[in-house]
């Protein structure tokens, strides 16, 4: 009669023979194989940028020992994307030229820890030809800074509450440039129609809405006037410094404004 050996011990003999190799790899290059490392870019515009990266290096260490991270000296906004990155952020306005240049892979909602919890249609302005490619992470637009110590404003919604507590002055808005006065008027916009929409009709010389135009007519009276401080100065975010050192009692602007107001952005709401 044929005896059939035990299957356990042909598995021994293998990995036996597994280890023998696994041994015989480490002597020959002297040491353990080296750890993978993923090189990343992170967005500086923000209130705290080393904080922010020691904190996900931090977290990342704890979930993935690994995996080695190694954050890029580029700021994900100018110049040309550094060959080699594994991950980065970028501006959504460059969206569909990084698709279509290969530096996108495609996502799937399985990819994406807690996606229920992302608003909609920033997600659906994260897709190529239908395909997800990134991930929502900073919401740029303007927003109203106030300070937690001024009660009266705690619980302004909208710019009707905001003149009904300073009236015609208190107000610092970042409103020099063309762009941001067209980016209000079509927020004020959104506000009036209560819907986002992906493209706007033209607008049409006396066709603009009263409603949008009375609340930008109310925010230029709010606005701080040079003859209530030194506002000569055009540049970026020259409000937001100002706003910190604490001139006016409100300010509207974008979100990369908190990292201008270092650590006077803990005092706003």
């Amino acid at each position: 009669m044929r005896v059939q050996k035990p299957k356990h011990t042909l598995y021994i003999f293998l990995a036996v023979i597994l280890c023998m190799v696994v041994c015989l790899v480490i002597l020959k290059t002297g040491n353990t194989p080296e750890p993978v490392t993923m090189n990343v870019s992170l967005y500086k515009v923000v209130p705290d940028y080393d904080s922010f990266k020691k904190t996900i290096a931090d977290r990342w260490k704890e979930k993935h020992p690994e995996v080695e991270l190694n954050f890029e000296n580029w700021d994900c906004y100018s110049g040309e994307v550094p060959e080699g990155l594994d991950v980065f952020v970028f501006d959504t306005i460059s969206l569909d030229s990084f698709a279509e240049r290969g530096f996108l892979l495609a996502l799937s909602e399985k990819d994406i820890q807690d996606y229920n919890d992302l608003i909609p249609s920033f997600v659906e302005g994260c897709r190529v030809n239908g395909t997800l490619c990134v991930i929502p992470q900073f919401l740029c637009t303007d927003l109203l800074y106030t300070r937690k110590k001024d009660a009266d404003l705690k619980n302004v919604q909208n710019i009707d509450d905001l003149y009904s507590v300073l009236g015609d002055s208190g107000l610092l808005l970042e409103k020099h440039s063309f762009t941001s006065k067209i980016g209000l008027y079509l927020q004020a916009l959104i506000d009036e129609k209560q819907s986002y929409m992906d493209q706007y009709p033209p607008i049409k010389e006396g066709e603009l809405s009263p409603i949008a135009t009375d609340s930008l007519e109310k925010m230029r009276k709010m606005h701080l006037t040079d003859s209530e401080g030194d506002l000569e100065d055009e540049s970026r975010f020259y409000y937001a410094r100002k706003f910190a050192e604490g001139m006016g009692r409100a300010y509207i602007g974008y979100s990369e404004a908190m990292n201008e107001m270092g650590e006077s952005a803990s005092d706003m709401d």
